[in-house]
């Protein structure tokens, strides 16, 4: 995780907006319920009842109330009501239109502070209960007595009103006391309280002449419209929530896709070998786009389920904390199930991508030696090799997939039963009066919610181990030091100096030089000694794994010497920038490599990009490729395929030779870049080397006596020693490995002749 979190931190501020959007969104999509439940309870249950605090009262309801009080809370209702006597017109001060045909007291809202208000609805919540308590066990004794019962308007002793206050109408008697349902009120729950008193206030308004339907209708507007516009802004945010995860994670992508590369260019040799071509390949493209794609996803659902979840659990409790247990226990389910799977699946993740790795490495392979199979009728062997890892690869895809796809069947199972159950034990709840119909709408979804997101994060949590894989080997290769770099910028302070300021241009001495690969335990070049003057010329001839090539790539730092040093203009070529080191010296490796374009893109590649249309043409002349290009009507806009495959062996070796002269370097080293020419062409490029580039000193490796016998220095190598040096007749004498290569490719004639 540490490795995701290291490119994250790059992108801290669009991760603070995305929390902040992501924040908001939550916060929507929890208000969205409510508004739902508010509508379902006081929308429609209640005619758009908001309040259980009556706006307006007949005189004989609240006459008939405060008989239920005591003379306390009698004052503190007429604190806040006014009497409004009839006047056969309408009283508007209190909000809504009541026909005034009767004598009303009338709320004096603006004077209530909240705590007046609450305290004030409560008492008259409470009142109303009692009241129509009373009026129901009235109700009952009324239908055993019959019709012919006189009622009774005599009170106890217990229910004596309070002192001072005329009661137009008695409340009716009943075996309780007034006292007793006081005492009795306090054990009812709240809801069941607040529901008796909006449904007595409904009655009340409908008494008092309030059209209910207008109420109901712009109650349900108010909500409906508050509802849509939290839809508009949860839109909205889940949009930019998957912008700025999908740019986020794009970025990141780009960031990792340029590293990678980066990295590959400065690695030298020893590096390569320990990542396979396929491999680098592989984490360059199918890892970095499996980090990208659970990018998005992880930072969508890590940042908004947990504010979702924890919101939605919390709303939840809040509504019904029985009902909780539930969720609760649904979500204990979820994550059980999905921790077992995460531990089934996730050693399959590592091993899924090392099968990919397998399958694009025997890919890469045949497509590679695509001739050489044809030719040697190896295509069934070739089937074989690439289905079985094919195979390989389908079965732990299918295991994972197959463990996924189990997964979510009894996900969804969870998720329906945990629906189930709440309405089964809230139906309950709705029959006792304990929980309103609107209130189980919005539990249901706020569980439905927190079982999805906690559904989520576990499913991410399975999907991180192979991000955290990915992003492992990609770092594994962007954290690999490399061993070959630039020296230290202090020593440069006082090397560059004399870089600059040297006389001598294109002198070469190896001294002492030993070298051994890394996985090696023999050296593969051993007391290696020799100078290259200024403009001269050296060979180095020998037989195969002899150590030519090795000693062509330590000149310009492919590799560095295990033992002794090299020095390029008498300085130690350690010292120099590589970048200054390589503008100096042009290296021609033995497989001739093209890039696709066009021949000018080819020979301006690098350090050449700015010459001249004349400067490639006299690198071509000098190479012996002029031809190549007057033999397209394009000219040096003739296209190159991917590594030169439209053109032959020979012209490929010219171009890169002719890319090799532009840049007028000190040194030129050719490994084996003659082989692909025929005797004349070969012959008469040294030629133009000779004549037209007599300053640059040259280092030719070669398989061709041919090719060398004109030098007056050729270096013999042997299993890594240097065992002749001299002129060609020096070494026909005085060289028995020199002599087995000149015999093997001298005719009997010019071999007498070399012997005379």
């Amino acid at each position: 995780m540490s490795v995701l979190l290291k490119y994250l931190k790059r992108y801290r501020g669009l991760l603070a907006i995305l929390l902040i959007i992501t924040w908001i969104q939550a916060w929507g999509n929890l208000s969205l319920p409510n508004y739902m439940s508010n509508i379902v309870n006081i929308g429609i249950q209640r005619e758009g009842l908001k309040d259980t605090l009556p706006l307006a009262l007949s005189v004989d309801t609240k006459d008939r109330l405060q008989s239920y009080m005591t003379e306390g809370e009698v004052t503190f209702l007429e604190t806040f009501y006014h009497f409004q006597p009839s006047d056969g017109g309408l009283a508007k001060d209190t909000g809504i239109n009541i026909l005034a045909e009767e004598n009303v007291w009338l709320l004096e809202a603006q004077t209530l502070t909240s705590e007046d208000r609450s305290s004030l609805t409560t008492l008259l919540d409470r009142s109303w209960w009692i009241d129509s308590m009373v009026r129901s066990d009235v109700s009952s004794d009324a239908a055993k007595i019959g019709d012919s019962a006189e009622p009774i308007l005599n009170r106890g002793e217990e229910g004596t009103v309070a002192n001072g206050i005329a009661a137009e109408e008695e409340p009716p008697r009943t075996d309780l006391s007034i006292q007793e349902y006081r005492a009795m009120v306090s054990d009812i729950p709240t809801q069941t309280v607040t529901a008796t008193a909006a449904q007595s206030v409904l009655a009340e308004y409908e008494k008092l002449g309030i059209d209910k339907s207008l109420m109901r209708s712009a109650y349900i507007k108010e909500e409906g419209i508050k509802m849509l516009v939290m839809t508009v802004v949860v839109v909205i945010c889940t949009l930019l929530m998957v912008w700025l995860a999908a740019r986020t994670s794009a970025g990141i992508g780009r960031d990792m896709r340029r590293q990678l590369f980066a990295k590959g260019i400065a690695m030298s040799e020893e590096e390569y070998e320990q990542f396979s071509t396929s491999s680098l390949i592989t984490r360059t493209t199918n890892d970095i786009q499996q980090i990208q794609q659970s990018l998005v996803i992880i930072l969508r659902v890590m940042l908004s389920s947990p504010f979702l979840g924890l919101g939605a659990i919390i709303m939840a409790f809040s509504i019904n904390r029985k009902m909780s247990l539930i969720v609760f226990l649904s979500v204990a389910l979820v994550v059980g199930s999905l921790f077992i799977l995460f531990k089934i699946v996730s050693p399959y993740f590592m091993k899924l991508q090392r099968l990919v790795d397998r399958v694009n490495l025997v890919l890469r392979e045949t497509l590679t030696g695509l001739l050489v199979v044809r030719a040697f009728n190896a295509q069934d062997h070739e089937e074989k090799k690439f289905d079985n890892a094919n195979q390989s690869l389908t079965d732990t895809y299918l295991f994972i997939s197959k463990a996924m796809v189990t997964i979510f069947p009894w996900l969804m199972l969870i998720l329906n039963f945990a629906g189930l159950a709440i309405v089964w034990f809230g139906g309950h709840q709705v029959a006792a009066s304990e929980l309103e119909v609107g209130n189980i709408m919005a539990f249901i979804q706020y569980a439905n919610l927190v079982i999805f997101q906690f559904m989520m994060l576990s499913m991410v949590s399975i999907m991180l181990p192979r991000s955290i894989v990915s992003a492992r080997r990609v770092d594994e290769v962007v954290t690999t030091p490399i061993s070959i770099t630039d020296p230290e910028p202090k020593n440069l302070e006082t090397t560059m100096p004399c870089i600059e300021e040297s006389t001598v241009s294109g002198r070469l001495e190896f001294d002492d030089v030993t070298f051994t690969f890394p996985d090696s335990e023999m050296p593969a070049l051993c007391d290696i000694n020799f100078v290259i003057e200024p403009g001269e010329t050296v060979a180095i001839i020998g037989g195969t794994g002899s150590g030519k090539s090795t000693i062509c790539k330590l000149i310009p730092r492919f590799f560095d010497v295990s033992k002794g040093q090299i020095t390029f203009n008498n300085i130690n070529v350690r010292d120099y920038p590589l970048d200054v080191l390589r503008e100096k010296i042009a290296y021609i490796p033995q497989q001739a490599l093209l890039f696709s374009g066009t021949v000018r893109d080819n020979l301006k590649l690098g350090k050449n990009s700015e010459a001249s249309d004349e400067v490639l043409l006299e690198a071509l002349d000098i190479a012996m490729g002029r031809s190549i290009i007057e033999n397209s009507p394009k000219g040096l806009d003739m296209p190159i395929s991917r590594g030169g495959t439209n053109v032959s062996g020979g012209q490929r070796q010219r171009l890169c030779i002719a890319r090799a002269l532009i840049g007028e370097p000190e040194l030129v080293i050719f490994d084996d870049s003659f082989s692909a020419l025929d005797f004349a062409t070969d012959a008469q490029l040294r030629r133009n080397l000779r004549e037209r580039m007599g300053q640059t000193s040259f280092l030719i490796v070669a398989q061709r006596i041919s090719t060398i016998r004109q030098v007056s220095t050729i270096l013999v190598l042997d299993e890594g020693r240097i065992v002749g040096m001299g002129s060609h007749d020096e070494l026909i004498r005085g060289c028995k490995v020199y002599q087995e290569i000149a015999e093997s490719q001298l005719s009997p004639e010019e071999w007498e002749g070399a012997n005379e």
